[in-house]
């Protein structure tokens, strides 16, 4: 399990550093994790404009918008069946 976890920061921490160049947004995305909206990318109203057509709105925020791509859902889907493994052996 704490394979996992070691794995997971990394995988996020690449996920997140992409797409911070993808975009050219600097310091106001965020890629986090709670665990009823699962994975998703945090960027502020300023910056909307900025935001990747293929991401999907999650959740609007006071000062910021939540968006999903297709690679974070297929990655939280990856991620919630080896810790469903792990919980069984």
């Amino acid at each position: 399990m704490r394979e996992l976890s070691r794995n997971s920061k990394q995988v996020l921490a690449q996920i997140e550093q992409r797409e911070r160049t993808r975009t050219g947004i600097s310091f106001t995305q965020r890629l986090s994790s709670i665990s009823i909206f699962g994975y998703y990318i945090e960027i502020s109203k300023a910056n909307l404009h900025l935001a990747s057509p293929d991401y999907e709105r999650k959740q609007t925020l006071v000062n910021a918008e939540r968006f999903t791509t297709p690679e974070l859902k297929e990655y939280e889907t990856k991620n919630s069946r080896r810790a469903g493994k792990d919980r069984r052996d």
